[in-house]
This record gives structure tokens, sequence and C-alpha cells, in this order.
């Protein structure tokens, strides 16, 4: 399908005027891509199949049509969505009750893990039209009889990709199998892999593939950059790119639990308002600290990619891998959280030594211009800091107390108005962790490195060989080089050989190393390999000497 410039009114057709009404009211003006080419096939009835980046607009490309299909006089559940995470299926329930505002009679109910099952039981017996929540919680209710999906006629997979990562397969297919057959199956996904078509293949009926056609696998809006660090600088590196560029919100992503917690003890003792979010927290906590981060209070979050996926947060202007992603997927989703909606973001990935080779890996797989960047220096870090703190000296209207200003003026009679002000900067500006610059240094490649034996150094002019180790450094003395001759013993011919004494043929222990194996005796030569083997190599060379 060709993507023309529309206005949203284009896209929205002959639907209600109670939906377009809150499509307006939520600021909708041109629709996205794949709002421009779902919507319309949605409308239809037919079974999508959508791929298209995180932030693209999804939720509104199958929120918009089954809001505008809705009974409100039936209290039945219609529509089912289904999302990998709580936090997701809060923002689609927030997204859709949105759309639905001016439908007098429609109800959005978000079912999840997390929250007590009794207030979920009490709002189900009141009734809502359209179910928003996690595999898990719903299987539980289809167990216990209290959620009835037989009058289902619209089902809608979100972040599908992310639902069977997370082991969901065989919960999907327990609840396609609840709902009638004669259903308007839509599978969204950022990615497409096999089992998502096997899926498809399944359960839908002739489905539309629909796919936003890019080049990158990554959305333009983002600009991405990778940051090549000392494995004990990162939490250095992450602090200076926090002081250097300021973003209002800041998403941390760190690939284990604890990574997340010491993430988070630097940050907070050097003075940032940052907070975890992993898999070990209570539901209530996690929510506290997703209100707090939604306004602002809490600036930077550290996040594992089980505890964020599904993460929906306006405003987010940064995200730092600060371990690298494991896989393309996963990298596309992660930096998938900013950049939405039109606004600029940016991305930024540490890599430490070898990790270099899977950034690269990365470039290739989404075709995306990643360049690689700098830590900001420890001056120019300091220089941010003294300035963003006089700026913020100088805006305020608050002049002193009389008192204060009093205290001022004996200080400045008494000692020099620039020693003063050092004073002040130095007690209220924090200095910068770490050497000026963070970047790696690398040993200049030697003269032997461009030859054949690349990764030795040194000759038969140079005496032995120097294996190199790992990011161009000598390997340690103790390890022996490949390429070291051996040292034959002096029995070295296999006549010479010791051979088992008697004693120890029975079982006794005779130390036969001492035997044959003096080395105060002169080297025996070798062996001829055939002819007389008792004769002495080169015994017919010494005989025409002789002659």
């Amino acid at each position: 399908m060709e993507i023309t410039n529309m206005a949203m009114e284009d896209v929205l057709g002959s639907m209600r005027e109670e939906v377009r009404h809150a499509i307006a009211d939520m600021g909708f003006e041109a629709p996205t891509p794949i709002q421009q080419m779902t919507i319309p096939e949605i409308v239809k009835g037919r079974d999508i199949v959508g791929q298209a980046q995180t932030g693209t607009g999804k939720t509104a490309a199958f929120g918009i049509p089954l809001v505008n299909r809705i009974d409100a006089g039936d209290k039945r559940v219609q529509a089912l969505v289904l999302c990998p995470t709580r936090e997701l299926a809060l923002q689609v329930a927030r997204e859709i009750t949105r759309m639905a505002k001016y439908l007098a009679g429609v109800r959005v109910l978000p079912v999840y893990g997390g929250q007590p099952i009794e207030t979920q039981l009490r709002f189900l017996k009141q009734g809502a039209q359209i179910i928003v929540g996690t595999p898990g919680r719903v299987i539980d209710h289809i167990n216990r009889g209290t959620l009835d999906l037989s009058n289902v006629s619209y089902l809608v997979l979100d972040e599908a990709d992310e639902m069977l990562d997370m082991g969901f397969r065989d919960d999907i297919q327990l609840i396609l199998e609840n709902t009638p057959e004669q259903r308007q199956t839509l599978l969204f996904s950022a990615t497409m892999p096999r089992p998502i078509l096997m899926l498809a293949q399944r359960y839908q009926h002739e489905p539309q593939y629909i796919r936003v056609q890019s080049t990158e696998l990554t959305v333009d809006t983002i600009e991405q950059v990778y940051i090549e660090v000392m494995p004990g600088q990162k939490c250095m590196a992450l602090s200076r790119i926090l002081d250097m560029y300021n973003p209002a919100l800041t998403l941390v992503f760190v690939n284990t639990k604890l990574g997340a917690e010491e993430v988070v003890t630097y940050l907070q003792k050097q003075g940032y308002p940052a907070s975890a979010l992993h898999g070990d927290m209570r539901q209530v906590e996690r929510d506290n600290i997703m209100a707090r981060y939604r306004a602002g209070i809490v600036k930077i979050l550290v996040a594992t990619d089980v505890a964020a996926r599904g993460l929906d947060v306006q405003g987010i202007e940064a995200v730092i891998n600060y371990d690298i992603p494991q896989d393309v997927d996963q990298y596309v989703h992660r930096i998938g959280r900013t950049g939405r909606a039109g606004k600029l973001g940016k991305a930024f990935t540490f890599v430490v030594g070898r990790e270099l080779a899977r950034m690269w890996d990365i470039r290739r797989v989404t075709r995306a211009k990643i360049l690689l960047e700098k830590a900001p220096l420890r001056s120019a870090v300091m220089e941010k800091r003294t300035q963003r703190f006089t700026e913020q000296l100088m805006s305020d209207d608050n002049s002193g107390s009389e008192a204060q200003r009093e205290t001022a003026r004996r200080l400045l009679e008494q000692f020099d108005a620039v020693d003063v002000v050092a004073q002040l900067l130095s007690r209220c500006v924090r200095e910068v962790d770490g050497p000026e610059d963070l970047t790696p240094v690398r040993p200049a490649p030697s003269r032997s490195a461009s030859s054949r034996t690349s990764g030795y150094q040194g000759g038969r002019a140079h005496g032995a060989p120097q294996r190199i180790g790992p990011y161009g450094r000598p390997a340690p003395q103790s390890a022996r080089p490949y390429g070291r001759p051996y040292q034959r013993p002096e029995h070295a011919s296999r006549n010479d050989r010791p051979m088992r004494s008697e004693h120890a043929s029975r079982g006794e222990h005779a130390d036969t190393r001492a035997q044959g194996r003096s080395f105060d005796k002169p080297r025996a030569p070798f062996a001829r390999r055939s002819g007389d083997k008792s004769a002495p190599h080169g015994s017919k060379r010494d005989a025409r000497s002789k002659e």
C-alpha cells in the first residue's frame, strides 16, 4: 500500500462522531504510516499482521477502529487486547479509554498480575466491553470462570514478539482457543520471527501482511552513537553523558538485576535522581517508581530488559545501553523508547573491548547510521557543570536576606573577590571523577604486525617470538609462546629410552626417571630412519670425509 500525505480526518472516514471528537482532542493531525496502512483494512474486517518499530503509533492503529465498533448496550466482553507486561497493559488501557471517552457506557478494564484479584473480580462483575491484560492473569480468570470470552469478536496481540520471548506461547494459544473462531485477529510486532508467522498461519484467516517499508530497523528520529570505554569506567562515562546532555528523562539499560542496583547506587551517591526497575520488585513498588518517573521526580530509570518490556513513557530524551544488548532485536526494542511521536531522541551504547564486533553486527543488520563518539572530556564536563550552576544562580530572583548580604560585604572586604567566588564554586560544583579522557589507549602496531606472522613480535633476528595478548598487549612471560622450538631431552633416541624395571612390572614403585635421563651425559645422535638403525645418523658422510 502506498503511503501518501493524508490528514487524520481522511483516515477516520465515516467513523462515529464521538470517536472523531476524541481523536481530535488527543492531538492527532496526520496518521503515522502504520496507522494509514492498517486502519482502513481493519475497518473492512480483515485479519492483520502489522510490523512497525516501537513508538510508531500501533496502539492508535488498532484502538481507533476497536472503539468504533463497540456496542455500548452490551456489557459482555467484546474485545480483548493482550500485552506482554503490566506497564504496557496499563498504558494501552489508558490510551483506549481516551479514545472512547465520548462513548457513553463503554468501559475499558486492565487485567494484570500484581493487582489484587478481588478488585478485578468486582470490576468484571460490573461489566466491561474491552479487556486489556497480560496472558498470565487472563488465563487465571479463565480458569476461575470469571472471564467469559465467548462473545469476543475483536482480539489484538500487541508486541507479539515480546510475549513469545517471555514464554507466553502456550498461554496465547489457550486464550485463542477460548475465543470464537469467527473473530477478527490483529497481530502487531516490531520484529517478525518465524514463531510469529506460524502463529498467524494457525489462528488467523487470510491475514493481510502490512509492513512499514524502511531501509532501517530503527526510526530516523533517533541519533545513535556508540562509545568505547574501559570496563571499570562505564559509570564515569554515564555521569559525564548525563551532565553534558542533561536529558529531561533518561532510560538506562543493564543486563542484570545486580547491575541495576550497582549503577543506581553510584548515581545516587553522585546526586542524580535515579531509581532501579527489575523483576525482583513488588508490583506496588514498581508502580510507585513508574509514577515518579512519569512525573519527572525520578529523571533516570535504570532497568533490565524484562522489567522494561512494554514500558511506554512520553518524553524520554535519551536511552543509554550501559550493557550492550545481546542481539539486534533487543537493541531495536531498547532504543525505540526514545524518538517517539516525531520528537528527537538520542541513543548511546557503551562498548568494552571485544564487544566492538557485536556493535558492528548491530550496525550492519539495522542499516542504521551509528557513529563512534568519545566520552565527554573531564574538563568539558566540569565547565558544563559550572556554567549550569552559574546560570541557575543568576536566574534566581532571591537575592538573599539582609543578614546574608551583610556577611557577603564583610567577606569581600576581608578577602579577594576572585578567591571568594572560587571557594564558592569548589563547594557547590562537584568534581568530575576519572581521568581527562576515558577513551581506551591502544598501543601502536609493531613493525611485524603487518607481516604474515601477525600477532607475534620478533623473529630469528630478534630472539624468541613474543605472543601478543588481548587489546594488543604482550602476553605474560610465564605463558609459553606459540612457535617456540621444542627442547628434546638428552635421551632423544628412542633406543635410549629407559625400560620399565622388573620391580616396576611387578607393581613395585621403582624410580625409573633417573635411569637414562641424566642431563650430564652428552646428547645422543638421532637414529637413522631407514637402513641400519644401529648406525648413527650421518655416518656415511663421515666415512667419505675419511676417504
